[in-house]
């Protein structure tokens, strides 16, 4: 067509979007979501992009280098532009350790000036009581390091007795301004003059304290390891990328400002060739689910916008009998529909662009606290958001593209009068679906399972997903013929949408594939959950408090016990006593455990002396060897029901009786006959197999003769994890001959202590006992829900915007039918009941194909990674050393795909049937 007829066709299109501002402003909102979020994402990720100098000065500040301080003259590979990448290009051996260090400062060059950072770790008493801390003796007010930290309240430490605190800290410590601090180690009291806040580490809990405050030296004096780095002022040129590889010859890292604004090429940066990761690029894996996720997103709103202007094209179907009365032919009338596309898609891309710039600015502050990294300048590029406003105008123009040739096929007869005919569903277009589906999955399986290909992998879950779009106008004539059983208002809402298939199939299609999506996402985690869940290895029952007292034998426990009894909100006895590892100097090691029975005990159990090797080669084909051994981490406790109950959380008479005379044991593979076995030995500091720590502070008293003692035992099956294998009764006790002490405490809480709550209990432990470490198990803590309860509502909104859209769509569409039944007295509450129930059946149909289809993708996912952690297993060899095949099982969801089966649907009829008016307008019927 000529330039003057689509000139025609776009004011044609203006006029008709503003004769229907309702359906144009639909359109307009569904085209300008993927454009505002495509513009606020780019904006986002170009803003925390750092240029060069914004990276560099939360890095060095104004200096011209960064030396890290070396932990040997090793030489080592740095990248270029990030010095925390390095790999040593030799061995780091104790020998190598012994060599001394090279002095930064004598590296230098002539008329350098230089500002010392270090920092350690280190304990200090809060408002509350004792918390952990980075201690980081650096002046950031000085010139030369503005930019690393930056100040948020108060002033910048003058003083030696003078620190500046992060907000994070401040806030978890119950700190403030004007008030004191006490570094524990050396027991010194700092007042607090002002916050700081770190741009790339806002979660931070660090202590500024200037260099001449000197608690890292005394640090440094007991031996406890701190790192120092030096920020250098240099004149010109003193730090090229020649420089810089030769003091990596020396074992010093360097972060040049001259070498991180002109990189050099890759072939003169010996980290790469030495096996350095490179991560400047992104994996094949998130190229593919990027496009992957852009391109379904893309794609629902094609689905949805699409029936919008089939529905527009279908009321307009007298105009376009006009033109071609009038000597139009079909290439017109397809030129009019493209033309709405590009006008309402045009102004869709510009307001959706304006709303996403807008939406990124706002956002800055929340986006930089939820990811924990400030963001850089607001970083606006406008080529690529041209780009992105064209591709508004680009899907108007897809979507009207259908709508488009349909209206170009309709006869001047049918047109002119109204009438609609009589169309079929397609009987190809469904068997082509299933097979494409079909086709789909398998190719889905060959990238997890036999390729282990992640493009391949994705490119078959999107396969089979458009498959089921495909068979979604089939679905929905058998639908429509399983309806005969429901009440008239959904029975009309089922017929109605069968009826009109190329307006309902893509609303289904779209809400099935934001459901799918969320489906995938959704048992992917649980998945991965799962895994992580498994792996955890809980110290005691979720919410009691476990102490261990490892290097003073048992001595200060029963004061330990009283002082966590008066501060934490705990219950019961706490005081746990048995037998563990008691080592003194120059005497060995008295041990009290459980033995397997021969026949499942490993060879290495017992391994020691010259033929260690052999063995080892030996027991790697023993099955004795692949079995999982649970620790315990109080060795082996002596006591009563209680004690097994507080352990277990176990009850019962039997557990009273068999400790009368013997043992409850929670393993059933040290029990053989009802009876177990237990070894008293005394390891000396020769023994290979004695513990390395020396403990006690005098020789142990009497050493009984090692010997195997059997005592009758009663098996209890633990519901969790727990700190014990068994529990001896007093009178198996007296029969091993060992008198048992004070091993550990295990409180139950009346509620979860707080984090304030346990820097009170170390407060008050500290100076009182020494050697006692306590603990709160919280159980398996799993990652935060915020990303659960995001996708949740994104998928929400998605689904109820597109029962929404097919909804209103379906209204305008069937205004005479409406008009019908007004006329024939239907009342007013029938058109809302109707809206809600066209709804409701659009949404229930699109979650109930989401939730079937969006397993695939995570199927894929954790065959892919099933196969790779065999794999991974196979070559190490894990199995000889009692580590089992890893499984990696799909956990479903049921609880989350329930929950969403019923409240999507629910939701979008609610919605429906509010936003719907009840006042009919009674007119004629055309034709």
């Amino acid at each position: 067509m000529t330039g003057r007829g689509w000139r025609a066709a776009l004011r044609i299109a203006r006029r008709e979007a503003l004769r229907a501002k309702g359906r144009s402003l639909l359109i307009v909102l569904m085209v300008a979501l993927p454009v505002f979020g495509a513009s606020a994402a780019d904006v986002t990720y170009r803003s925390q992009q750092l240029d060069t100098g914004e990276r560099l000065a939360r890095q060095i500040g104004r200096a011209d280098a960064r030396l890290t301080e070396p932990v040997s003259d090793l030489p080592i590979a740095q990248d270029p532009v990030d010095d925390g990448r390095f790999v040593l290009r030799g061995n780091l051996g104790p020998a190598a350790q012994q060599q001394p260090r090279t002095d930064v400062r004598s590296v230098l060059p002539p008329g350098a000036a230089v500002l010392t950072d270090t920092v350690a770790r280190t304990t200090i008493r809060t408002g509350f009581g004792l918390a952990g801390a980075d201690w980081r003796e650096f002046d950031y007010d000085a010139p030369i390091a503005h930019g690393i930290a930056v100040p948020t309240g108060g002033r910048a430490p003058r003083t030696a007795d003078e620190v500046a605190v992060t907000d994070r800290l401040l806030r978890a410590g119950g700190l403030t301004i004007g008030g004191t601090l006490t570094e524990y180690n050396t027991g010194r009291v700092f007042r607090i003059v002002g916050t700081v806040k770190l741009p790339d580490r806002l979660d931070a809990r660090q202590v500024f304290a200037l260099p001449a405050a000197g608690v890292l030296d005394a640090m440094a004096g007991q031996g406890r390891p701190t790192e120092r780095k030096f920020l250098v002022d240099a004149p010109d040129g003193a730090y090229t990328w020649d420089r810089v590889r030769a003091l990596n010859d020396r074992g010093i890292v360097v972060l040049s400002r001259a070498v991180a604004e002109h990189p050099p090429p890759d072939d003169e940066v010996p980290y790469l060739r030495e096996g350095g990761a490179d991560f400047r690029a992104f994996s094949d894996m998130q190229i593919a689910v990027g496009v992957v996720v852009v391109g379904m997103a893309l794609l629902e709103v094609v689905l949805l916008v699409g029936p919008a202007f089939a529905v527009g094209a279908r009321r307009r179907r007298r105009d376009f009998g006009l033109v071609a009365v009038v000597g139009g032919d079909r290439r017109h009338i397809r030129t009019i529909v493209l033309a709405d596309g590009a006008v309402l898609g045009g102004v869709a891309g510009v307001l959706g662009t304006g709303l996403g710039l807008a939406a990124a600015w706002s956002a800055r502050g929340w986006f930089s606290s939820f990811s924990g990294k400030e963001l850089g300048h607001f970083d606006v590029r406008p080529l690529e958001l041209a780009g992105i406003a064209a591709l508004g105008m680009a899907i108007g123009l897809v979507s009207a593209a259908i709508p488009a040739v349909l209206a170009s096929r309709e006869s001047v007869a049918s047109s002119l009068t109204g009438r609609r005919g009589v169309r079929r569903g397609s009987r190809v277009l469904p068997v082509a679906g299933a097979l494409l589906g079909a086709a789909g999955v398998a190719v889905a399986y060959y990238g997890a399972k036999v390729a282990a290909d992640d493009t391949v992998l994705l490119t078959g879950c999107v396969v089979a997903e458009l498959g089921v779009i495909a068979c979604c106008p089939a679905l929905l004539g058998l639908a429509a013929r399983c309806g005969r059983v429901l009440p008239l208002t959904p029975r009309l809402a089922l017929r109605d949408a069968a009826r009109n298939r190329p307006r309902t199939a893509p609303a289904v299609a779209a809400v099935m594939a934001a459901l799918a999506g969320a489906t995938s996402v959704t048992a992917y985690w649980a998945s991965t959950d799962h895994d992580a869940r498994a792996d955890y290895r809980a110290a005691a029952r979720q919410g009691q408090v476990l102490a261990t007292n490892g290097y003073e034998n048992g001595r200060g426990l029963r004061q330990a016990a009283d002082i966590l009894a008066a501060s934490l909100p705990v219950t019961g006895p706490g005081l746990v006593r048995g037998y563990s590892d008691v080592c003194a100097p120059n005497s060995g090691c008295l041990t009290v455990s459980l033995r397997l029975p021969a026949e499942l005990r490993c060879p290495l159990d017992d391994l020691s002396g010259p033929g260690a090797i052999e063995a080892v080669r030996t027991a790697r084909t023993d099955p004795r060897c692949q079995a999982e051994n649970r620790s315990s981490v109080f060795g082996l406790p002596v006591g009563d029901a209680e004690t097994v109950r507080r352990i277990t959380g176990s009850t019962g008479p039997e557990i009273a009786d068999a400790l009368r005379t013997g043992v409850v044991v929670f393993d059933r593979r040290y029990v053989k006959d009802g009876m177990v076995t237990v070894a008293v030995r005394t390891l000396t500091p020769q023994d290979p197999a004695s513990p390395t720590t020396v403990s006690a502070a005098e020789p142990l008293p009497a050493e009984p003769a090692p010997r195997l003692v059997a005592i009758p035992a009663r098996y209890v099956a633990p519901a969790e994890d727990i700190p014990a294998l068994a529990v001896l009764g007093e009178e198996a006790a007296r029969a091993i001959g060992v008198p048992p002490g004070d091993i550990g405490i295990l409180f139950d809480t009346v509620s979860m202590p707080s984090e304030a709550d346990e820097q009170r209990a170390r407060a008050q432990l500290d100076g009182v006992v020494t050697g006692v470490y306590f603990d709160v198990e919280r159980g398996y803590q799993g990652r935060p829900s915020t990303q659960l309860l995001l996708l949740a509502a994104a998928t929400v909104v998605v689904a109820l915007g597109a029962a929404g859209v097919a909804t209103g769509l379906a209204l305008a569409d069937g205004r005479r039918d409406l008009a019908t039944l007004g006329a024939v007295g239907a009342p007013p509450r029938v058109r809302r009941a109707l809206s809600a129930a066209q709804s409701w059946v659009i949404a229930l149909l699109g979650t109930v194909l989401g939730l079937a289809v969006g397993l695939l993708p995570a199927a894929a996912l954790r065959w892919r990674t099933a196969k790779t952690a065999a794999d991974a297993f196979d070559m190490s060899g894990d199995g000889a050393f009692g580590i089992s095949r890893p499984d990696v099982p799909l956990v479903v969801p049921w609880a989350e795909m329930g929950l969403a089966l019923l409240v999507v649907p629910l939701l979008a009829a609610v919605v429906a049937a509010v936003c719907t008016r009840t006042r009919v307008t009674v007119g004629t019927r055309a034709g």
